[in-house]
């Protein structure tokens, strides 16, 4: 799992084609600053200023350019080939407690893509879950009753956008992420203030 580390500076605006659909050209710096970053292990934190912060530090998305600052600092070095945006996807973390672990595995997350009037044009669900699993959950009993504190994974992939829900996000339609955790359904409008740079 990646370390997820809460943004220390004001974010720049970022729209959500550049969260969701980041050009070649910012793929490959935010890869080359990974690389950097394998070689001077104290830059590996560099990673926040593409990541996403949607409510406190408990909730946040990975867009390609976190993925390709992870897996380049990972591997030392870029691709042989430049990934595309649709196929690094997207990542999300949610973090909490619960009593039980089935609580966390219980929980949900939906991608949804609104086109400028507000239509919903795309409900992604997650391509793969990691939820409520014993590598990403610890038990805690410090307060006299036991419970978990942990995180959930939910990855998103974007290969199959059609070309409507592409030429939406292109002209800088609304993305919302959905999750359903402790306290029901919880809706949050992406946008660039919530980015660590």
């Amino acid at each position: 799992m990646l370390a997820v580390l809460l943004p220390s500076a004001v974010a720049a605006p970022v729209t959500p084609r550049e969260a969701l659909l980041p050009t070649p050209a910012a793929l490959g710096a935010a890869c080359l600053a990974g690389v950097d970053a394998a070689a001077a292990p104290a830059r590996a934190g560099e990673v926040e200023k593409y990541i996403f912060t949607l409510s406190d530090d408990d909730l946040q998305l990975l867009g390609g350019e976190a993925l390709a600052f992870s897996r380049c600092r990972a591997d030392g070095r870029a691709p042989d080939a430049p990934w595309s945006a649709e196929a690094l996807g997207l990542r999300l973390v949610a973090r909490g407690a619960v009593l039980d672990l089935a609580d966390a595995a219980a929980w949900t997350a939906a991608l949804v893509i609104d086109d400028a009037a507000g239509r919903e044009l795309a409900r992604l669900q997650p391509t793969s879950v990691d939820a409520g699993g014993v590598d990403s959950w610890t038990q805690d009993c410090d307060t006299g009753a036991c419970g978990w504190e942990g995180a959930n994974t939910y990855t998103f992939g974007l290969e199959g956008l059609t070309a409507e829900q592409r030429a939406a996000v292109q002209a800088d339609a609304r993305v919302r992420v959905e999750v359903t955790r402790r306290y029901g359904l919880e809706t949050f409008t992406l946008s660039g203030e919530q980015r660590g740079d």
